[in-house]
C-alpha cells in the first residue's frame, strides 16, 4: 500500500519551503494506513512525519498541547527557559544555584502550565504555540511541526467579516495572522498544519492569506477500499461473506469512507449474511445522503428496460451492441 498522494504533496510543500502553514481539508475524519494499521488523520500525520530533528506538537480542541514524543519535552522546555531568560540554560542554572527560588524553576513551571492551561482556552494555546515557534528559531536545534485540530471551530468563517465575531475569536484570528505572516516564520523551519473539513470554513482573514496553502484529502479510491477490505477480513474471526469477492465489493462501494465501509463489513460479519449488490448500494445511498442532506440529492432506480421503449429500433440496437458493452467493460477497456 503506497503512501497517500495527499501526504506526499503535504510533505513536499513543507520540505521544499513553499509554505510553512498548510490547511488539510476534505476527508479528514476517515482512517489512513500507516504501514501497520488504519488510524485517524492526526496519528497518521504524526507517524508518517516522524523524523530525527522534528518535534511534533498536537493541539486538540478539548485537550492540552500534547508533545507527541515525551523524549522531546526536556529539550523543548530547556529551549523555552533559555529563550525567556535570555541566556543558556546551563548558565542560568549555575547563576541561580544559590537562589531559593530560581528563575529556571519558575520558567519551567510556566512552560508546563501553558501546556496544561490550553485545555478549553484556544486563545492561550495559539499564542503559546506562536511563541514556541519564535523560541525554536533562536534556542532550539530541532524543528517544530504543529498540528491544530478543528481549525474551523477555532477560527470560524462566520459571515466572512469581523462584525459578528466575539473578542476572543478576533484575538485568535489576529494571533494567527501575525504568526503566519511573520517573515521570520516564513523563512524558518517550523511548520503548522491546520485541519478543517473545508478551507472555506476557516475565517477568510486566515484562509485567504497568500502564505497559507491547502491540500485536499480525497475520499478513498478503489485500491484503498480493496486494501481495507483485505485488512479487515484478516483481522476478524468471522470473515464477511461477499457475493463476488473483495475486488467487486471495492468497486461497488465507491463514495464510501473507510469508516462507512467498516460499518458495512462489521455488520455482515456479525450477521453472517452475504453482502449483496442491493444492500451495498443502499448503504452507499444512505451515506451520500447523510453527507449532503436528503434535500440535496435523491436517488432514482428506474425499473423499466429498453424493451419497454416503443420504437427507436436502430438506436436500441446501437445501445445494446455498442454503448452498453463499453460501459460494462470498465476503464481498462477504454483507449
Amino acid at each position: 500500500m503506497n503512501t497517500p498522494e495527499f501526504f506526499t504533496k503535504f510533505a513536499k510543500i513543507l520540505n521544499s519551503g513553499q509554505s510553512r502553514s498548510v490547511v488539510l481539508c476534505g476527508n479528514i475524519y476517515d482512517l489512513f494506513y500507516t504501514g501497520r494499521e488504519y488510524v485517524p488523520l492526526i496519528p497518521f500525520l504524526c507517524e508518517k512525519s516522524k523524523s530525527p530533528g522534528i518535534i511534533q506538537l498536537v493541539y486538540e480542541l478539548n485537550g492540552p498541547i500534547r508533545i507527541v514524543d515525551e523524549k522531546d519535552r526536556k529539550d523543548l522546555r530547556s529551549a523555552w527557559i533559555s529563550w525567556k531568560a535570555g541566556m543558556d540554560f546551563d548558565m542560568l542554572v549555575i547563576q541561580d544555584m544559590k537562589r531559593k527560588q530560581s528563575e529556571a524553576d519558575r520558567l519551567s513551571r510556566e512552560f508546563e502550565d501553558n501546556l496544561r492551561d490550553a485545555i478549553g482556552n484556544p486563545t492561550l494555546a495559539l499564542e503559546f504555540l506562536r511563541q514556541l515557534t519564535i523560541c525554536s528559531r533562536s534556542s532550539l536545534r530541532a524543528d517544530l511541526l504543529v498540528v491544530i485540530e478543528a481549525a474551523d471551530m477555532l477560527l470560524p468563517a462566520g459571515n466572512g467579516d469581523v462584525a459578528g465575531l466575539g473578542d476572543k475569536q478576533l484575538r485568535r484570528i489576529s494571533i494567527v495572522q501575525d504568526w503566519f505572516g511573520d517573515p521570520a516564520f516564513i523563512r524558518g523551519r517550523d511548520s503548522v498544519c491546520l485541519i478543517a473539513e473545508s478551507r472555506h470554513l476557516i475565517h477568510p482573514r486566515v484562509s485567504r492569506m497568500p502564505q497559507v496553502v491547502s491540500v485536499e484529502v480525497p475520499s478513498p479510491d478503489v485500491a484503498t477500499r480493496q486494501h481495507y477490505i483485505q485488512t479487515f477480513s484478516a483481522s476478524v474471526a468471522t470473515k464477511p461473506a461477499m457475493w463476488a469477492g473483495q475486488e467487486k465489493l471495492a468497486e461497488f462501494t465507491a463514495g464510501l469512507s473507510l469508516h462507512a465501509l467498516r460499518q458495512l463489513l462489521a455488520g455482515a460479519a456479525y450477521s453472517n449474511e452475504t453482502l449483496a449488490p442491493a444492500s451495498v448500494i443502499d448503504q452507499v445511498e444512505a451515506y451520500v445522503q447523510s453527507q449532503l442532506g436528503d434535500d440535496v440529492v435523491e436517488f432514482k432506480k428506474p425499473s423499466h428496460t429498453l424493451d419497454d421503449v416503443v420504437g427507436f429500433a436502430r438506436l436500441k440496437q446501437f445501445l445494446r451492441g455498442e454503448l452498453i458493452p463499453r460501459f460494462k467493460a470498465g476503464a481498462s477497456a477504454v483507449r
